[in-house]
């Protein structure tokens, strides 16, 4: 299927709140991950977990579109603006967008270096952040690498059967 880089970083748009809204119910809805934990821990951080899955979601990007730098740019320059505005439209003052959007950029930064063995194992590093926590448990470490799967995994496919056009 082809699609312009803009629509498709919409679309991710939509895909980061749907993994972000998934993980958050996951502890009380009927889809419960299972592991015995409460996962909506006081201590978790929303803004932590919504820049995992756009971390997510960007990396896996930039996995499947490696090829196409320039399409790629545009896409995930689409998916970044379409989530900052969401924000704006639900309340959030564009002064703190644009602290959260460096934040996004530093974390951004410790997730690379984590998958690339630089900053320590990814996993426990995501957990520590979105869980606030310097020692997640393990249940909550479980269901959050699951949650990132479950994102990352048909979004792969989901692209590798695109085409980006200009």
């Amino acid at each position: 299927m082809m699609i312009e880089p803009t629509r498709l970083g919409e679309h991710l748009a939509r895909l980061v709140w749907e993994s972000f809204t998934d993980f958050l119910e996951a502890g009380t809805g009927p889809d419960h991950i299972g592991y015995g934990a409460d996962l909506t821990t006081p201590d978790l951080d929303p803004e932590e977990l919504l820049i995992l899955f756009l971390w997510v979601h960007t990396r896996t990007c930039q996995q499947v579109f490696a090829q196409s730098p320039e399409q790629l740019r545009k896409t995930l320059d689409a998916l970044h603006r379409a989530v900052f505005e969401d924000m704006e439209a639900h309340g959030m003052p564009y002064a703190e967008i644009a602290l959260f959007e460096q934040r996004v950029s530093a974390r951004y930064n410790e997730y690379y270096g984590a998958v690339d063995g630089e900053n320590g194992d990814f996993g426990s590093l995501a957990a520590e952040r979105v869980s606030g926590k310097r020692r997640p448990e393990l249940p909550f470490k479980l269901a959050l690498a699951e949650a990132t799967l479950r994102a990352a995994d048909p979004l792969r496919d989901y692209l590798n059967d695109l085409v980006l056009i200009a």
